[in-house]
């Protein structure tokens, strides 16, 4: 029983640390722990939503998110290490009486020695104890630290993903929208400015999104503001140029071609973990006007998106996965 104690305790703290360092350190997204625990958060405020992005209760899903990880990763070293120590029970003693503790009176010992804050009421027994509750103490100050050094650079990626959105948003609420926005009268000069600045935007969320994958879950309850419906709005802008020839002739395309590559990897990792295929292919843009304004060929922009039903189902499920239907504005 001592043995299945010590193994069981062993595996909690390893899984604890090991989550910790690939969550808060690693460059390639959170640890298992972390990347479950959160999409399972996730999937029960988005039920209780309703699958309602406008609800008011899913804008406290990512704090929440973060607060639980925090909390788990203190429980699993917490209970680890109690019954690491209840291997022996002489491995923790009263100070006054130099007695044996129990499972409880362990329980506490680890609690307060993770907290850092100390007591004299019990001791380590020997040596080993001893290294083990300098280790147990030093946990919490890593905790601690590495808690805090996520949190500010995740806080900030958060008012960047506004950013993000709004910018987007700001430049028109549909790929129609933008296009004719970006014509000046004679070239469309302004919006590859706009083009070149969110390709470096797109390109550093996507970096922010792999350092600080439960950025995910920090949700808009604003439409044109959360950030599935906003990077679908571009992408099916850039879908409109691409399937153009009208339009690729006036428009950067190095810089399309890089906003767009952007994108891909943004998907790429959001499908691994976050999103699947809605099964239903969205709507065509509503083109009308642009139509009415350029000699473009609407069959040709039409042939082009029946060659990205799977990417366009992709990003519906991007979309329903935040709590959103399609269309979005601007989408028959």
């Amino acid at each position: 029983m001592e043995y299945i104690l010590l193994f069981t305790g062993i595996i909690l703290v390893i899984v604890a640390y090991t989550d910790i360092l690939q969550t808060t350190i690693q460059h390639t997204g959170a640890g298992f722990l972390s990347q479950r625990s959160g999409a399972f958060i996730w999937w029960i405020f988005l039920k209780l939503s309703g699958n309602n992005g406008k609800k008011s209760f899913l804008g406290l899903a990512g704090l929440f998110i973060v607060s639980v990880l925090i909390l788990t990763w203190i429980g699993f070293i917490w209970l680890g290490f109690t019954l690491i120590f209840n291997f022996q029970p002489h491995s923790v003693l009263l100070t006054s009486s130099r007695l044996p503790t129990d499972f409880m009176d362990k329980l506490y010992y680890t609690g307060y020695t993770l907290s850092t804050l100390g007591n004299g009421d019990l001791l380590a027994s020997n040596n080993l104890w001893r290294i083990l509750t300098i280790i147990l103490a030093v946990s919490g100050l890593l905790i601690i630290t590495l808690s805090i050094t996520y949190l500010i650079p995740l806080l900030s990626a958060v008012t960047n993903k506004r950013k993000l959105c709004a910018y987007i948003s700001f430049l028109g609420n549909s790929p129609e929208e933008i296009i004719l926005k970006g014509w000046n009268g004679n070239d469309f000069s302004q919006l590859n400015q706009h083009l070149y600045e969110l390709s470096w935007m797109v390109l550093d969320h996507k970096e922010k999104h792999l350092l600080y994958p439960v950025l995910h879950y920090f949700h808009s309850n604003e439409k044109k503001f959360a950030a599935p419906v906003a990077l679908t709005v571009l992408d099916e802008t850039i879908s409109v140029i691409k399937g153009s020839s009208f339009l690729q002739e006036r428009i950067d395309m190095i810089t399309l071609n890089i906003l767009r590559n952007s994108l891909d990897d943004y998907l790429s990792i959001l499908k691994e973990t976050y999103i699947q295929k809605s099964g239903t292919a969205p709507y065509l843009p509503k083109l009308n006007t642009l139509y009415a304004t350029f000699d473009i060929d609407r069959v040709q922009i039409q042939k082009y998106f029946d060659t990205l039903t799977e990417r366009r189902e992709l990003i519906n499920g991007m979309v329903q996965a935040d709590g959103w239907d399609w269309p979005i504005a601007g989408e028959v």
